[in-house]
């Protein structure tokens, strides 16, 4: 193993030991800085009227639920746990629990590959409120997630999207 691969683990270790709000934080930083360096090919990616879907379901929620959808994908992947929390609508919920019924958006994303998961971020950037992109990418970063930042900064755009896909 490269020092350079040993250097990358360690940093994705450490960014999966940030809190939620954090990791959050510290992917819409990389956004802002890394998106326009990084493009993403829409062929070969699990159906992109799939992911256009969970992107408009995601970009139709008020701001606070946007949020807390994130934070909900951020934290089912920390714990390794499979909870899935059924909408509050009851008829709603009762099309998620009846076999071929509708999924709920966190399944949703879960069942996508790991590239498909990086072409939905990276389409969900794009398509939610600027001001949301904004005010997450200016929280005070920790002096952790000040580190992340600043190794993935000096790697090459590969290994860049190499660690997105990890993350996500």
């Amino acid at each position: 193993m490269t020092s350079a691969n040993t250097n990358t683990a360690q940093t994705l270790r450490s960014f999966q030991h940030l809190d939620v709000d954090q990791q959050i934080a510290a992917l819409a930083y990389l956004y802002t800085e890394l998106g326009q360096s990084i493009s993403f090919p829409s062929s070969g990616v699990t159906s992109s009227n799939e992911i256009s879907q969970l992107v408009k379901h995601v970009k139709d929620l008020r701001s606070e639920d946007q949020l807390q959808f994130i934070r909900d994908v951020f934290s089912s992947q920390q714990g390794g746990r499979e909870e899935v929390a059924l909408d509050p609508h009851p008829s709603k919920a009762l099309l998620e629990l009846i076999p071929g019924g509708t999924k709920d958006p966190l399944s949703h994303y879960q069942s996508l590959d790991p590239n498909a998961r990086l072409a939905f971020w990276y389409r969900l950037a794009q398509e939610l409120d600027r001001d949301a992109i904004s005010t997450a990418a200016t929280t005070q970063l920790s002096s952790g997630a000040q580190e992340i930042i600043n190794h993935l900064k000096s790697l090459e755009v590969s290994q860049q999207v190499d660690f997105l896909r990890q993350i996500v």
